[in-house]
């Protein structure tokens, strides 16, 4: 009983829509030719910012990746200047540090 309204609402309510879409669609009209190269440069420049965001994520690895070459380039000179268990440490929390920013960069 509950099944016969649903069974006759479903098309009739789907073949209205359809009717409303395919009114309201005017492919000919300026409206519609904006709204189109609209959607164009919304995706353009889309795209452009992936690229951007993508260029920058790759620079700063490079940058990251210096930084660290730097640190072990610069590890025994540390080493000999240092004197205390402290600074000692810190280096090891900056150097776990940078290993921690470039491989969740990579």
């Amino acid at each position: 009983m509950r099944m016969a309204p649903v069974a006759i609402g479903a098309p009739f309510l789907l073949s209205l829509l359809t009717w409303l879409l395919l009114n309201g669609l005017d492919l000919d009209s300026n409206r519609f030719d904006r709204e189109l190269r609209a959607l164009d440069d919304f995706s353009r420049f889309e795209r452009g910012f992936t690229r951007e965001v993508l260029a920058a994520r790759s620079a700063y690895r490079e940058v990251m990746m210096g930084w660290y070459a730097w640190w072990k380039r610069t590890k025994f000179a540390r080493s000999i200047a240092r004197s205390s268990r402290p600074e000692r440490r810190r280096e090891r929390r900056i150097e776990a540090l940078l290993q921690r920013l470039i491989d969740r960069k990579s």
